[in-house]
């Protein structure tokens, strides 16, 4: 995940990145580049996902 003033960084595509990797990477970095954007955000919505990133 992206912190806030980070650099993203390059997703590393080989024979053996599967379509799912990929995938979960991509959506793993807009995650983090969305909620570091709404940092102050609130709610049962953000709370819930927040619980979800910390498993």
């Amino acid at each position: 995940m992206l912190a806030a003033g980070s650099r993203p960084q390059s997703i590393a595509l080989t024979p053996e990145t599967g379509s799912l990797d990929l995938l979960g990477q991509v959506l793993s970095d807009v995650y983090g580049v969305v909620t570091a954007a709404f940092t102050n955000a609130l709610g049962p919505v953000v709370e819930a996902a927040q619980q979800h990133d910390t498993e």
